[in-house]
């Protein structure tokens, strides 16, 4: 039985898995844009307009890595901010996740299924389910943050 440092209260069931998730969120968008710089395997068309639109999401999947990151941080340390930096980083991942959804509905990206279209439509719907976890999560358990 942990106990959080800030209150001394038992730490919310789940806060491992959910420190592992915001860490492996980290770790996703990195892996995803040396992919895309250096391989290119991630990148679902060679269209000009497509590429330019990807290539204006860094600083923006940059963002929610940093939220994330300092998130997983402060869980680990017990520490109020925590619930900040889960409600910026969901806020980040709906944002990113609205303008990658939009941009694949408009352009009738989802109509070809190819290895890369999946990966892409995983991304969109973590985007989303990410956020439904985390808010409720981080909410439900405020106090035991000492918010």
């Amino acid at each position: 039985m942990e106990l959080l440092a800030t209150t001394g209260e038992e730490a919310p069931a789940g806060l491992t898995v959910v420190i592992a998730w915001l860490w492996l969120t980290v770790a996703w968008s990195a892996t995803y844009w040396i992919l895309f710089f250096t391989t290119g395997v991630v990148q679902t068309s060679s269209d000009a307009a497509y590429l330019d639109f990807e290539r204006a999401f860094p600083a923006a999947d940059a963002w929610l890595a940093f939220a994330s990151a300092w998130c997983a941080i402060n869980c680990a340390r017990r520490r109020p901010q925590a619930v900040l930096w889960a409600l910026v980083a969901s806020g980040a991942s709906v944002d990113l996740g609205c303008m990658d959804t939009l941009y694949n509905l408009e352009h009738g990206k989802y109509a070809s299924l190819d290895a890369g279209m999946i990966l892409e439509m995983l991304i969109n719907l973590s985007s989303f389910v990410s956020p439904a976890i985390l808010i409720p999560y981080f909410w439900r358990n405020r106090r035991r943050f000492g918010t």
